[in-house]
């Protein structure tokens, strides 16, 4: 087996073991895109104490990447200009400030539910969307196959992992390092392309 054979083949099994553990909804590490690592989630049936992970092991900043069809029937535009970020939103319903674990899993769901329609969200809210593009090969798009491979659909939850002395982005060795101690999966942007 030559070295490039035998790297093509552990890049399709930790896809293949992240896949698996998004779909019993536990979080894989992805690192190597623009975000640099980030902690990733599929959005539909995400519990309250996952995204609580995130937001205590990440930045904070919890959001979506979805198809760019699915944001415009939805009617979350981008934030300005070209961005690839919508508006913040909410659930419309069954949420109180919007920015507790609870009330961003709730609107996270949300966002993954075929049924929900532009006035099941108000806006602003607490949680932003990333349009993922064809053609783009990043963060938001690793995410978003992930958990469409998972059979969860296109919708992913993601939350950048940053440094907790410089509060700078993690650096890919940190970054595999925290997923060890976390027993989380940890991959490159890059595996999904041998798969």
């Amino acid at each position: 087996m030559t070295l490039a054979v035998a790297a093509a083949a552990a890049a399709v099994d930790v896809v293949d073991h992240a896949v698996a553990e998004i779909g019993r909804g536990r979080p894989v590490v992805v690192h190597g895109g623009t975000e640099g690592a980030v902690l990733v989630a599929a959005a539909v049936g995400i519990e309250p104490a996952t995204v609580a992970f995130l937001v205590r092991y990440g930045s904070g900043f919890v959001e979506a990447a979805a198809p760019e069809s699915l944001l415009d029937a939805l009617d979350l535009p981008p934030a300005s200009g070209r961005s690839a970020r919508t508006v913040p939103f909410d659930a419309a319903t069954g949420v109180s400030t919007g920015i507790s674990a609870t009330d961003r899993a709730r609107t996270l769901a949300l966002l993954a539910d075929p049924s929900t329609r532009p006035e099941d969200l108000t806006r602003p809210g607490h949680v932003v969307a990333t349009a993922t593009r064809p053609g783009r090969i990043d963060t938001a798009e690793a995410a978003s196959a992930l958990t469409a491979l998972a059979g969860l659909g296109p919708v992913a939850v993601l939350c950048t992992l940053l440094d907790e002395e410089s509060g700078e982005l993690l650096e890919p060795v940190t970054a595999g390092a925290f997923a060890r101690v976390e027993g989380l999966v940890d991959l490159a942007v890059t595996d999904l392309i041998t798969r």
